[in-house]
């Protein structure tokens, strides 16, 4: 975001920014000297060690973000093919907060086989983590791929799912069929609210099995609220301002 004029916070958007690093080590040196402005990047396990997260920090990176997708080690090392364990992920976090950097972190629900227990394995290492910001969508099938291919095979998805039948958005639901992907939408959409309160993780999850009027109408509802405020704080910690938040919602609100 720019301003008056100037830049005031920078967000890299690649995978594999910490991959290579010699590369990152001249990245740094060169981007302290030459531009100083605070900024976030994605990192991954692999890759992560004390010269690297020294380097970030000495070149004004204050937040990592990563995806941890699912809190359940099978569902993410079988089912998506991320073969990153959860331990790993706790061993990152540690070393990333030594270094006094902010964590975000990016999950999906609706996974093909996922059930609700493993939704809320989710929650559960976001809080172990400490993450601080927490975002996260429905899982998107996309034509031709091995999920979606394993989502018609568990009969959760029509044979004859093509890219005419995508949905518009991942936040809003999941064209999914499962007994359980109707409380999976909520916990999507309040996810940072519980990483954020834990203490009300088993109010949460019996709230989320009630299916009444009441809940349908009124407390459903709040579920989409509560989201949208979770990407005023997301995107705040990206130094936006409030207005440039609404403006970014109202454009991206469909």
């Amino acid at each position: 975001e720019k301003t008056r004029g100037f830049l005031k916070y920078v967000c890299f958007s690649d995978d594999l920014f910490i991959m290579n690093k010699k590369w990152l080590e001249e990245f740094t040196r060169l981007y302290k000297a030459h531009i100083g402005i605070p900024f976030m990047c994605q990192i991954r396990p692999e890759f992560i060690d004390e010269d690297v997260l020294a380097n970030l920090k000495e070149s004004g990176c204050d937040k990592v973000v990563f995806g941890i997708e699912t809190g359940n080690e099978d569902l993410r090392t079988k089912i998506l093919n991320k073969r990153i364990k959860n331990d790993e992920f706790i061993k990152m976090a540690q070393l990333v907060k030594k270094y006094r950097m902010k964590i975000h972190t990016f999950n999906m629900f609706g996974i093909p086989t996922e059930t609700l227990e493993n939704s809320f394995e989710t929650i559960m290492l976001n809080v172990k983590i400490k993450a601080d910001m927490v975002a996260s969508s429905m899982f998107m099938p996309f034509p031709g791929t091995e999920l979606t291919e394993l989502a018609i095979k568990a009969g959760c998805l029509a044979s004859t799912y093509s890219f005419k039948d995508i949905p518009q958005s991942f936040h809003r639901k999941s064209i999914l069929k499962t007994p359980v992907i109707d409380k999976q939408e909520k916990i999507h959409k309040i996810i940072f609210i519980a990483c954020k309160y834990p203490i009300l993780i088993p109010f949460i999850k019996r709230i989320i099995q009630i299916d009444n009027i009441f809940i349908k109408h009124v407390i459903s509802p709040m579920f989409f609220f509560l989201f949208l405020l979770s990407y005023l704080f997301r995107f705040k910690g990206c130094r936006n301002s409030f207005f440039g938040i609404l403006r970014f919602i109202y454009r991206f609100r469909n």
